[in-house]
């Protein structure tokens, strides 16, 4: 079934797949083979918080607005994957609506907890703030792969979009990743667990089926070595397991295996308890991420660092700019606006509100100014004048003194 300019819909190849999406058509990387409008959005901080009264309201708001008729009713949300009928979360979703709608009733409770299978296999989060959890009539059909040759785009107010990550050919089909990045780069066993535990299959994709984690990679012990060994799929108990070096071809010694497998559970740890071990964290990361830097490990604290860094130069930017209310910015001096902006900070950051008040002081006034010395009501000829009258006078000040050197550029003058 064609459902858009270059993408179709069939069967997928995939061992245990439903549908799919295909190319008809070669795609280049970054182009957009797909705009869709959400089915439904319902509001994600009822599912983060856990707490029934924000979820009663998010289903309030999604009857209100229609968006329950058109999940359930319509032949594209009828179509939607909604788990095995003796799937246990159907159960827990039935025990959740009789919890939160007692009052309610039987039709109303099952319309609802259907809705709540739906959201659960195939809603995207909305990427500006993650408000939202979106439902797609045709993305959502898109299938999984650890490797994917496209991304998915969730914009909380304009339609969703689908964009190639890398060259599609024509007759491939187009797959998106469940998981987010952050998931991506954990071991094999662990992605597997994940898609097992929220989407109820086994990914048989390249990365999956592979005989080596490829997000367990570790630099070749050897001197000078360029290198790399991967661990294996299989482990034994006890041990690390890893393949021979991808240059050289030397298989890893037992001891230093032994400190592979040592540095990786305790950075493993210090990893999933970011953000409240980033102190003690950063060391042992930052030398991880040097010793490894193709490990899964080193990519999620790279990953968290960046995010972190890049929330910090917003906080500072806000603080730099609207923190102060316009009421009280004009009934104090200019100093004390920018203490009032800069008040609580961490001493960190208040050196990166200094560093870009001088910045602007700088650009503002001292360029400003130098601009018009030189070049505003100011000839070539008296701009050579003036410097010769300037070092006459230091010349004179040198030998004579200042005050003869001011009656004698007085004299002048006149």
């Amino acid at each position: 079934m064609q459902v858009g300019d270059g993408i179709e819909v069939r069967r997928s190849r995939e061992p245990g797949g439903g549908e799919g999406l295909f190319a008809t058509h070669p795609w280049k990387p970054g182009q957009t083979l797909l705009r869709d409008r959400p089915l439904a959005r319902l509001q994600a901080e009822a599912f983060d918080k856990e707490d029934p009264a924000l979820l009663a309201k998010a289903h309030a708001c999604l009857a209100e607005d229609g968006q329950l008729e058109v999940l359930l009713g319509s032949d594209a949300g009828m179509a939607l994957w909604r788990g095995e009928p003796e799937d246990p979360r159907r159960d827990a979703f039935r025990r959740c609506v009789e919890d939160t709608w007692p009052e309610g009733t039987a039709e109303a409770r099952a319309r609802r907890a259907e809705a709540m299978c739906i959201f659960s296999f195939n809603s995207y989060m909305t990427q500006d703030g993650g408000r939202f959890h979106a439902v797609f009539p045709i993305i959502s059909k898109a299938n999984h792969r650890c490797d994917p040759n496209c991304w998915v785009v969730v914009p909380e107010s304009e339609p969703g979009e689908l964009v190639s990550a890398r060259p599609v050919s024509e007759g491939e089909e187009v797959t998106v990743s469940y998981l987010c990045k952050a998931d991506l780069l954990r071991p094999l066993l662990k992605r597997r667990a994940l898609l097992r535990d929220g989407w109820e299959f086994n990914c048989c994709c390249s990365r999956c089926a592979s005989e080596l984690d490829d997000m367990r990679r570790f630099c070749c012990p050897l001197p000078g070595c360029p290198g790399t060994s991967a661990a294996l799929r299989e482990q034994l108990a006890g041990g690390l397991e890893a393949s021979s070096c991808s240059s050289c071809g030397a298989v890893p010694a037992e001891a230093a295996r032994q400190a592979w497998a040592e540095r990786e559970l305790q950075v493993e740890a210090l990893v999933e308890g970011l953000p409240e071990s980033l102190y003690c964290a950063w060391a042992p990361c930052e030398d991880f991420a040097r010793d490894h830097p193709l490990h899964g490990l080193a990519g999620r604290w790279k990953n968290f660092i960046a995010r972190r860094t890049q929330a910090e130069a917003h906080e500072v930017s806000r603080a730099t700019s609207t923190f102060a209310t316009p009421e009280c910015s004009r009934s104090m001096p200019r100093a004390g606006r920018q203490t009032m902006k800069m008040k609580g900070l961490h001493w960190r950051r208040r050196v990166k509100c200094i560093a870009l008040l001088f910045n602007a002081v700088w650009q503002r006034y001292f360029t400003r100014n130098l601009w018009k010395r030189l070049f505003t009501r100011s000839s070539p000829n008296r701009c050579r004048r003036r410097c010769r009258s300037r070092m006459r006078t230091r010349t004179r000040a040198r030998r004579h003194g200042p005050l003869r050197a001011a009656a004698c550029r007085r004299m002048e003058r006149s």
